[in-house]
């Protein structure tokens, strides 16, 4: 038996923790979803988690898997291309499964999620929290909002959908925002909110993580990675990153070797690969599968440089930094950071990357081209990113706000 369970109260009291359940509604990938994954295993200490996630592939089916100790269930059905009739089949799949599940919470990441987790909230009287780590007007509506009376139609209409859902909820999360914009967005409408932020786990990790591992960065003869990792298709600053690579193979000093490593999904390599081909970079440019979330040490290994180069959106301008940015510093690779306030905040604090103009190649170059001729700048660099992760910005310091946000839902029932 475990040593936590010091006295008669604490077993009892952990018994009756674990008789709760967690359901958790997703439509994103489980894993390739840091935050879902990281959420999943935290409730798991105290509670039976059950992940349900809903993706659109044909035909239907059902299947239940273990997934480092986490029971997830896979949902795929055929969708339609209209996002009305998409809407309502996620619902009539999604909901006869929550009903049964009879949780005693349902976590739902994501609007689409949210959704569902109202339908059932209403329907049979559970707690229910939206874990909001996007900001879905602006995904929805489109990134540069508001411009055009359709667009802005279409954020308002959104914002003012997602505020009336997350009303129905116990209790919403948020990521940080630059001056908190998406938090006071539901505050300003009397929700109880609290900030947990996509900081890594460092002890899923633990195992991959080596104090020395940039020290190869001085090495004058070794060729140098520039490392460029994502999840959704962001094409425009793909197009930027090999504009300014392409600059960078004209400047660069020949005694430094480099090549640029794209992690991407193979539904973008035919684009990105003529695109490379016109660039005449095909020496160069190597693009690389994505891999689950538990795999990452093996790309982050590969690089020497991060480049984290969202260009300015609505969103980006105003978010207070990323998952990209954070597995970067986790693993000792000084970054080339987009230039706006929330980034800035986080390199400028920890001195751990180059601050640049996403939109412009030759800033990007320069910036690249410094770290490249100035090893030592680079693994200090690389350093002072791994120590902030470890010290400060790690998950595990995050996973006592979740544990407070479950505490309080069950405080009636613990009494």
């Amino acid at each position: 038996m475990s040593s936590r369970f010091t006295s008669s109260a604490g077993l009892h009291s952990d018994i009756r923790l674990n008789r709760f359940k967690v359901c958790i509604v997703c439509t994103q990938p489980y894993e390739s979803s840091p935050r879902i994954i990281r959420t999943a295993a935290s409730l798991a200490k105290n509670y039976s988690v059950h992940v349900i996630e809903f993706g659109g592939a044909p035909p239907f089916t059902k299947s239940d898997e273990l997934i480092k100790g986490i029971r997830v269930t896979k949902i795929r059905a055929r969708m339609s291309s209209n996002n009305f009739l998409k809407a309502v089949i996620f619902l009539l799949k999604m909901l006869p499964l929550l009903l049964q599940e009879r949780a005693d919470v349902y976590h739902c990441f994501g609007l689409t999620s949210l959704v569902v987790g109202v339908f059932t909230k209403l329907l049979i009287h559970k707690k229910l929290i939206y874990d909001c780590f996007e900001h879905y007007p602006y995904q929805f509506a489109g990134p540069y909002l508001p411009r055009t009376l359709w667009r802005k139609a279409k954020w308002v209409v959104i914002s003012r959908l997602e505020e009336l859902l997350a009303k129905v909820c116990n209790h919403v999360i948020v990521v940080p925002s630059y001056r908190n914009e998406l938090g006071r967005r539901f505050t300003n409408s009397g929700i109880s909110v609290s900030v947990i932020a996509n900081f890594p786990s460092t002890s899923l990790f633990s195992n991959s993580l080596c104090v020395n591992s940039r020290a190869h960065l001085a090495h004058a003869n070794k060729e140098k990675v520039l490392l460029y990792t994502g999840g959704k298709s962001r094409y425009l600053e793909l197009r930027e990153i090999l504009k300014s690579i392409s600059l960078l193979v004209t400047k660069y000093s020949s005694s430094i070797s480099f090549k640029m490593l794209l992690v991407r999904p193979e539904s973008e390599w035919k684009e990105l690969l003529a695109y490379v081909k016109t660039l005449k970079l095909e020496g160069i440019v190597k693009i690389i599968r994505s891999v689950s979330y538990f795999d990452i040490p093996k790309i982050y290994k590969l690089g020497d440089i991060a480049l984290v180069l969202y260009q300015p959106t609505y969103w980006t301008l105003r978010s207070k930094a990323s998952e990209r940015l954070f597995e970067s510093m986790l693993f000792g690779l000084p970054l080339v950071v987009s230039d706006f306030p929330g980034l800035r905040e986080i390199v400028m604090t920890y001195q751990c990357g180059v601050l640049v103009d996403p939109t412009d190649p030759i800033a990007i170059s320069n910036a690249i081209l410094y770290l490249l001729e100035n090893p030592e700048v680079a693994t200090l660099f690389g350093e002072n990113g791994r120590r902030a992760i470890m010290e400060e910005l790690n998950w595990e310091r995050e996973e006592s706000k979740l544990e407070n946000i479950y505490t309080n839902l069950f405080a009636i029932k613990r009494d």
